[in-house]
C-alpha cells in the first residue's frame, strides 16, 4: 500500500518528541521490518484528502507493538489519536495479538494521558526501550 510519505513527514515535524524525517519513514516502510510494519492514516473531510494524523505499529507474532502516533495540532482533542490506537488494536486482534506495547517520552503528558485513558500501564517491572521513555502494556 502506498504511502504518502511526505504527508506522514509534514503531519510528524509538529511533534516536539522524536521527529522523523522521510528517510526514516521511508525505512520503516520499505525497510527490511517493512513486512511488520503497518500505517494507518485518518482523515477528517472527503474534500481535503490529506491525512491529518497516523499511527505507525508493527505486528510480531502475538504483540503490537505502536512505533509513532501523530496527529496535527489543530486536529488535535478530537478524538482522532484514540481512533488510531483503536483501529491499530483491531487490525492486530485480527492477525492473532493479544497485547499491545508501547513506549513513551515522560515528558509527554499528553500522550501519557491518552494511552492511560485507554487502558495502558505502566509495564512491570518498569522498564524502557530508550532513556526517558515509560514502557506501556494493555491485553487487546
Amino acid at each position: 500500500m502506498p504511502h504518502d510519505i511526505p504527508a506522514l513527514s509534514a503531519i510528524d515535524s509538529y511533534s516536539e518528541y522524536a521527529i522523523w524525517s522521510q528517510k526514516d519513514f521511508e525505512a520503516e516502510i520499505y525497510g527490511p521490518v517493512g513486512s511488520y510494519s503497518h500505517i494507518k492514516t485518518a482523515h477528517v473531510n472527503c474534500v481535503d484528502s490529506s491525512p491529518v494524523g497516523f499511527i505507525c505499529f508493527r505486528l510480531v507474532f502475538e504483540e503490537l507493538y505502536i512505533i509513532k502516533i501523530s496527529v496535527r495540532p489543530e486536529s488535535r482533542r478530537m478524538g482522532i489519536g484514540s481512533a488510531l490506537v483503536l483501529e491499530s488494536f483491531r487490525a492486530a486482534a485480527e492477525k492473532g495479538a493479544s497485547q499491545a506495547v508501547l513506549d513513551v517520552d515522560k515528558a509527554n503528558t499528553p500522550a501519557l494521558r491518552l494511552y492511560e485513558k485507554l487502558g495502558f500501564r505502566p509495564a512491570e517491572p518498569l522498564t524502557a526501550r530508550r532513556c526517558g521513555t515509560i514502557n506501556m502494556v494493555r491485553s487487546i
